[in-house]
């Protein structure tokens, strides 16, 4: 760890130890419901209004078949891309605002957003 990294990460501790003493408790702050979601949305539209002439045709039918997507297939997936790694246990992976998470993986699945692995 760097030496500004691992000062920012005693004055981190030292306000969380301040808060406590204090009796404030650390909350994080609410989030709108699928705000996630918007901002992806957002991003796409973004992206298309500035460089269009760079997508390809490839970007461009990704940008079409996630608008053709339901809302919670949406959703689903920004979950996932936001996460890292390639690989997720459908169990581990669920979402209070998402419906009916299983029927969005076989949604992702059939258009090719998401693939199911089996064990060799």
């Amino acid at each position: 760890m760097s030496a500004a990294r691992s000062q920012s990460y005693i004055r981190a501790e030292q306000r969380r130890f301040k808060r406590a003493q204090a009796g404030k408790v650390w909350s994080i702050r609410d989030l709108p419901q699928f705000y996630y979601l918007k901002h992806f949305k957002s991003f796409l539209v973004d992206i298309q209004a500035r460089h269009f002439d760079l997508l390809g045709r490839t970007e461009l039918d990704f940008i079409t078949q996630f608008e053709r997507l339901p809302k919670g297939a949406q959703a689903t997936y920004v979950r996932m891309a936001n996460r890292r790694g390639y690989v997720f246990d459908r169990e581990k992976f669920t979402y209070a605002e998402i419906k009916d998470q299983n029927r969005q993986w076989d949604i992702l699945a059939d258009h090719d957003f998401a693939a199911p692995i089996s064990a060799p």
